[in-house]
């Protein structure tokens, strides 16, 4: 858990600033089981507003085992987010809060807040829906099945597709 104790910053007046610093080993699910794979790293500010905290982390930084959707190796991914920003909501009465916003509350009762979903979401956001190990990972032959960044196999592979341009009718050539 990424946990901030902020009791100080909640007695300070607004424009109040305090910097922390990332550096915590989380195993919490990426996408479809995928872990963090080093600690997650990052330069953070909070900002005491009027009834928020604004959190900005800088230089998010983490790995992630992966496996390419190509030739099926495993690898390990690089995350690197150059800065992230939310608010904490401290007084739960004073602000309208949309159904389409992303909520963060200041845990009051504890003087602390919880940064794992916020910087979890973020994580994932900057994690690819497609995997590769390389951009030029060949991939696995659709014949054969050998790894083409490897061997190459003696199967018929389409090399070259031939695209005729359109014509419209009534155009000149």
């Amino acid at each position: 858990m990424l946990k901030l104790s902020v009791g100080s910053l909640l007695h300070q007046p607004e424009g109040t600033k305090e910097e922390f610093e990332l550096n915590e080993s989380i195993k919490f699910d990426i996408i479809n089981g995928f872990t963090t794979d080093s600690p997650i790293t990052g330069t953070g500010q909070l900002l005491k507003l009027p009834h928020e905290i604004n959190v900005q982390i800088s230089d998010l930084k983490t790995t992630v085992p992966a496996i390419c959707n190509r030739c099926l190796k495993h690898f390990v991914y690089e995350i690197n987010v150059p800065l992230i920003s939310g608010e904490f909501i401290i007084d739960l009465n004073v602000r309208n809060i949309s159904k389409d916003e992303d909520v963060f509350y200041v845990d009051k009762n504890k003087n602390e807040m919880d940064l794992t979903e916020f910087v979890r979401s973020e994580l994932i956001l900057h994690f690819p829906a497609v995997q590769v190990c390389f951009l030029g990972c060949k991939g696995l032959c659709d014949k054969c099945g050998v790894n083409l960044n490897d061997k190459t196999c003696n199967c018929k592979h389409l090399t070259e597709v031939k695209v005729t341009p359109f014509k419209f009718p009534n155009s000149r050539p």
